[in-house]
């Protein structure tokens, strides 16, 4: 979540909250999750000659499909049935 999206949700609860539609503990709980909310990460994908060297910054696995196989001898396969080369990326962990 960006800084401006969650102005702009904070700001929104305020307004619904001053027309009294929500209960007053509720509003305070959906505050203070919006304001814990995590920023949304920064993924960098590095690609050169048309393939793929790097992606960084990623909190989670990624994986990625490769349909262009021309030249592969042993392709793999996607969810589909669809030849591909699959490249899986593992999370990045954040030094402190």
């Amino acid at each position: 979540m960006t800084a401006q999206e969650r102005g702009l949700l904070l700001e929104a609860l305020s307004h619904y909250s001053d027309g009294k539609r929500a209960e007053a503990d509720e509003v305070d709980t959906m505050r203070g999750k919006i304001e814990r909310a995590k920023p949304q990460p920064c993924v960098i994908m590095r690609v050169e000659g048309g393939f793929v060297e790097e992606i960084g910054g990623n909190p989670f696995p990624v994986r990625l499909y490769d349909y262009d196989i021309d030249g592969v001898d042993d392709p793999q396969f996607d969810e589909e049935g669809r030849a591909c080369v699959i490249s899986e990326y593992e999370p990045q962990r954040i030094q402190p």
